[in-house]
């Protein structure tokens, strides 16, 4: 596992104190040589860079050379809480991210560990990995749910598809008003389930629904919110265009907190799902993955299709009725 970090402070290079052995090393990187040395890592190498040392001016830059850098899995160290949300980390396609509380003492050596073994999800293996997921229910309610412990959920990624057109066309007020419009249709819809709104960044978000291990009714009230685009736009969010969005679920684990304090939480499941709706699914589609599968109501299996493998897992897309 070798490691760079960008970064300039000598407190930064304590978070790093405990990572030792002889399969793993860390690197530590001037964080203005970003640009031009960036091209130069290997391949499969996990990348930091700690945003404190950056000039404000230049975070925005450095996040779009790290998410075009498809060879690598990245993170961010964000000592001073820069970034209000971390959900748009990983929506930006990182694979960490390392948060104002966890930046206050050395990092134990697992957590990388945990970030590197990532790697051989991202291998595009066509053979399915079968990735093992131990289920730890979370109940029909959130009534069993603790701060702090590790559950399973169903998890739903949804995103907004109309972004350029809007960004282009609408006002700053206008483009906030669609932001919170389509924000509260997402929670009023998935409140019906149960579900909260745990994440979310600008057109995104990542919902929980408790998952007590028997039944997942999440798929149909997605596929409703395919098939019926165009009311939902009339009728729910009335903001004078026809709305596109990508859906995809996931039944997986993570540690539950309180939205807003997810900043040390890593993930796979939570990494695999921002993945799987940023870097797979298409404008309009519904995906799911073999976790979810087996939930598919069976009136309307038919209307889910294999669509191949994507980070060692098996998705079905649903195609529409003719």
């Amino acid at each position: 596992m070798r490691i760079f970090v960008y970064a300039s402070g000598a407190g930064i290079k304590k978070l790093f104190s405990k990572v030792k052995g002889k399969d793993a090393s860390v690197e530590f990187m001037d964080p203005p040589s970003l640009k031009s040395s960036l091209k130069d890592i290997p391949a499969g190498s996990l990348v930091y860079v700690d945003l404190s040392s950056l000039k404000p001016a230049d975070i925005a830059k450095a996040m779009k050379l790290l998410h075009a850098a498809e060879t690598l899995l990245w993170g961010v160290i964000d000592p001073k809480g820069i970034v209000k949300d971390s959900a748009e980390i990983f929506h930006r396609g990182g694979a960490d991210y390392i948060g104002k509380e966890l930046a206050k003492a050395p990092v134990n050596s697992a957590r990388f560990t945990a970030v590197s073994n990532f790697l051989h999800i991202e291998s595009g293996d066509d053979a399915p990995a079968r990735l093992a997921i131990s289920f730890k229910p979370s109940g029909r309610d959130w009534k069993e749910v603790k701060e702090g412990k590790e559950y399973t959920f169903c998890m739903i990624f949804i995103e907004l598809d109309n972004q350029a057109v809007l960004r282009k066309n609408a006002s700053d007020k206008q483009l906030g008003e669609v932001m919170r419009t389509f924000q509260g249709f997402v929670q009023k819809t998935m409140s019906n389930l149960n579900g909260r709104i745990w994440m979310w960044a600008d057109f995104c978000g990542l919902v929980l629904i408790p998952f007590d291990g028997e039944r997942c009714e999440a798929v149909l009230t997605c596929l409703r919110l395919q098939m019926n685009r165009t009311i939902i736009s009339l009728e729910e969010c009335d903001l004078g265009i026809c709305l596109s969005y990508r859906i995809a679920l996931h039944i997986g684990n993570t540690v539950y907190r309180s939205r807003g304090e997810t900043g040390s939480i890593i993930s796979d499941s939570i990494n695999s799902i921002f993945h799987l709706g940023q870097k797979f699914a298409r404008p309009g589609q519904l995906v799911l993955t073999e976790n979810i599968e087996p939930f598919i109501p069976s009136g309307v299996k038919d209307l889910f299709i294999n669509d191949g493998i994507f980070e060692g897992r098996m998705i079905y897309r649903l195609i529409f009725p003719k």
